[in-house]
C-alpha cells in the first residue's frame, strides 16, 4: 500500500489491542526501523487497551507502565524494538 494508507495505524496500534483482547496471555513483539518510532506505537496501543479496559477486559499490570514494554497479568504483553536501536 502507499504511504499514509493507514498500514501502522492498523498493524502497530490496533491489531495488538485485538489480539490481547482475544487472548491476554499473547507475548507480540513490534518492530521498527528506528526504537523511538517503535516505542511511539507500543505507548499508542497501552493507552488504547487502558481506555478500552471496560469493554475489552484486558488489563495491564500496575508496575509495567514503560512505553516499550508491558505486560498483562496473564503474562502476555507488548514489547517493542528498533533495527536502529535498542
Amino acid at each position: 500500500m502507499p504511504p499514509r494508507h493507514g498500514k501502522s495505524e492498523l498493524c502497530s496500534h490496533w491489531t495488538p489491542v485485538w489480539m490481547l483482547s482475544l487472548d491476554p496471555s499473547t507475548p507480540i513483539i513490534l518492530c521498527s526501523y528506528e526504537a523511538e518510532f517503535a516505542a511511539k506505537w507500543g505507548r499508542l496501543a497501552r493507552r488504547t487497551t487502558e481506555e478500552l479496559y471496560p469493554i475489552l477486559g484486558t488489563r495491564i499490570m500496575e508496575d509495567s507502565r514503560a512505553a516499550h514494554r508491558w505486560e498483562t497479568p496473564q503474562r502476555g504483553g507488548l514489547t517493542t524494538a528498533g533495527v536502529g536501536g535498542p
